[in-house]
Order: C-alpha cells, then sequence, then structure tokens
C-alpha cells in the first residue's frame, strides 16, 4: 500500500529526500499557493456539523450505548462525552518541538510510541499518483471535502485507539507551527498528515496520508504493541518466541494429535507480516483446540535471528506447521485465504473436522461430551 513503510532509524538526522519540504508546503499553503501534491484546504464556508453523526468503521470488539436497551439522556451525554474527552487528554501528549519529542520517546523505552504529525490546513491522501482523469470528471470541492472527512476520522480513530490502549504513549504534533514544521522535517515527514511508530528511539514504520490511515493505526498498534481493539492482548492468544526454550515449550504444548501448530515467521519492518497479523490473531482465537499459534520476529535480536537462519527462512511471512513437535510442512505469503486453506487442508488429511462457525473447536468437543451418559469419555 502506498503511504506506508517500515524503515530502520532514530532519533539521529534521517536523511531525508527534500530537506525543508515541510516547512515550504507550509508556508506555500498558508500564503494562498497550492502544492502540487494532492492537498486538500480547510473551507470555513464548507464546514459541516458533526455533532450526533454515528462514527463509521468502529473496530470489531468496541463497546457502544444500545440503543434497544435504554436511551442515553442528553445528560448523560454530556457526560459521557467529557468524560472521554479527559481521557483522550491524559493519553494524547501534546508536543511541540524537537525537544519534547525526545523526551517523550526516551522515557517510553521498550513501549511502543506512536506519533501522529497533522495541520489544521492541509490534509492529503498519501496516493503518490492519481489517474489523471479524477482531476476533471470529479468535482474538485466533493473531493476535498471528502478527504477533509477522512482526516477527521483519522483524529477520531487516533484517540479511540489512545483511550483503549493504555499501554502505549501516543503523541500529537501539529505542523503548523515554525518549531513543528521544523521537527517535521528532521522526521522527513513531507505528508500530512503521517503516523510513526517508534520503540527504544528507533522508527519501525510509517503510514503517509489519510487514505488507508485508520487500518494501519490499528494493524500497527497491534502488531507492534500486542493490543487489538478494547485492549486485548494479542498474546493471549499468540504466543511470542524469542529464544529457543519458548520455541521448545511452545511445541511441548501442543503434542495433542489433533491441535495443528502454527508459527508465524515475521520481520518488523515488513508491510505485508503487519498487514497479516491480524488475520493469525483471529484464526488463533477461533481455532482454540484445533490449531495453535505463535510468532517469532527474526530481527527482534541476534537470537531470533539465528534462529530464522536455523529453521531456513528465506521469505517473510513464512507459516511453518508442526504435529507432535515434528514439521510437516510450511507456507509462505501473505494471503489470509490461503493461510486458513493450507490449515483446513492439514487438518482434513489427518481427518480432523473443523471447528464450529464462530466457535472454539474444544467448545464443540465439550458439548459432545455433555451429551454422552455419566462416565463415559472419548
Amino acid at each position: 500500500m502506498k503511504g506506508a513503510r517500515g524503515a530502520p532509524g532514530g532519533l539521529a538526522p534521517r536523511q531525508c529526500p527534500a530537506p525543508g519540504r515541510m516547512a515550504a508546503m507550509a508556508g506555500q499553503l498558508l500564503s494562498g499557493g497550492r502544492s502540487q501534491v494532492h492537498v486538500a484546504m480547510r473551507h470555513p464556508e464548507r464546514q459541516h456539523r458533526q455533532g450526533g453523526r454515528q462514527e463509521e468503521g468502529g473496530r470489531p470488539g468496541c463497546v457502544h450505548v444500545c440503543a434497544a436497551e435504554r436511551k442515553e439522556s442528553p445528560y448523560e451525554a454530556l457526560d459521557r462525552r467529557m468524560r472521554e474527552s479527559k481521557r483522550v487528554q491524559e493519553r494524547v501528549i501534546e508536543i511541540h518541538n524537537e525537544e519534547d519529542f525526545e523526551r517523550e520517546v526516551k522515557q517510553a523505552g521498550k513501549n511502543l510510541v506512536v506519533v501522529e504529525m497533522d495541520s489544521d490546513v492541509v490534509c492529503q491522501s498519501g496516493i503518490e499518483e492519481e489517474e489523471p482523469e479524477l482531476h476533471w470528471k470529479l468535482d474538485r470541492d466533493a473531493k476535498e471535502n471528502e478527504l477533509w472527512e477522512q482526516c477527521k476520522h483519522v483524529k477520531h480513530v487516533f484517540q479511540r485507539t489512545a483511550r483503549e490502549c493504555t499501554d502505549v504513549k501516543f503523541l500529537q504534533l501539529k505542523a503548523d507551527t515554525p518549531d513543528g514544521s521544523k521537527l517535521c522535517d528532521k522526521l522527513c515527514v513531507d505528508v500530512l498528515p503521517t503516523l510513526q511508530f517508534y520503540r527504544d528511539g528507533k522508527l519501525l514504520w510509517e503510514h503517509k496520508g489519510a487514505v488507508e490511515m485508520p487500518e494501519d493505526l490499528g494493524e500497527g498498534v497491534l502488531f507492534y504493541g500486542n493490543t487489538a481493539a478494547g485492549g486485548e492482548k494479542a498474546t493471549k492468544h499468540v504466543q511470542e518466541i524469542h529464544t529457543i526454550s519458548d520455541l521448545e515449550s511452545f511445541l511441548g504444548n501442543t503434542q495433542q494429535d489433533s491441535t495443528l501448530s502454527v508459527i508465524d515467521i515475521s520481520l518488523t519492518s515488513a508491510l505485508p507480516c503487519i498487514r497479516m497479523f491480524p488475520a493469525v490473531v483471529a484464526l488463533a482465537k477461533n481455532f482454540k483446540g484445533y490449531a495453535a499459534f505463535a510468532r517469532l520476529l527474526g530481527d527482534e535480536s541476534e537470537e531470533t535471528k539465528a534462529m530464522m537462519g536455523k529453521l531456513g527462512i528465506r521469505e517473510v511471512p513464512t507459516f511453518l506447521f508442526f504435529r507432535r513437535g515434528k514439521l510437516v510442512d510450511k507456507h509462505v505469503g501473505s494471503s489470509r485465504a490461503d493461510l486458513i486453506g493450507h490449515i483446513l487442508e492439514l487438518q482434513s488429511i489427518e481427518g480432523i473436522p473443523p471447528p464450529p462457525p464462530g466457535g472454539q473447536a474444544s467448545r464443540g468437543r465439550a458439548a459432545e461430551k455433555r451429551k454422552q451418559p455419566s462416565g463415559v469419555t472419548n
């Protein structure tokens, strides 16, 4: 996906392709000019009131007030919004310059840091090339308003994610000030909005532009921060492998003939691995008792790098399948459908039926056991 990339980096200055571009662009826009990249400018006369509109694209697992149970009174709604705003203020830290940024990233240490750089006057899609006919076929004003709606949605999702993911640090930077523009240039930010993910002072990944940014925010927090919707931890369903002993423990704990052990081998800087991880977590949740999942990040440490070499991994993501502790097959690729099909095929060869839709394999077995007369076991 254009606009998203991973790259090694850190607090040291990065080699930006066009130093000072953000400051120049901001100055051009504020003086009435227009950038050559796809930019939507805010027009006050075109703003619409957003009050009462239901937020689209709600994340699975988020809890909302159920109108069928009881309608929220105006006072309760106001109180809820004030509490949510307070939580956002507590969870989202505003930074203004390079000193603020370096202090917050350093204090976070090994915890994930997500930085949102945006503007009150610039909203860009992040798509490098657009079809030429769009410029004359689509109404320009409608296009700009649509893009601004996406930027508003990004802000809402960022705030909601910050409320839910309490062990991730969220920073927000406005690029409209001289210091903010200077920091954007140092961080090689040339598209607004931009998301960047840091750990230990190093840039892990970034997404440029409003298009698909909400999805990438969720996927990035899940992949790097171990947190899904509602604050649920991915490690509750997918075991992390950091050492040889972790690997041996995982394979030793899934020795049942009916359970397939699946190890996701990924790299922290590989976009296909980030894209694939939500599917891995979802399968781990729904295939309990049918397949067990673990993840090995090959570039996490020297030991994981050595493990990756011993396992003969040359491409990522690679999925290794074990039964009774022995390697039986492997699959390379980021197609979710192909991964599901591969698991079902391997289990079918052993005569193991798939779990019931929407439930766990162990739940189905428990139901069968309850149907049996007392004292009868499988």
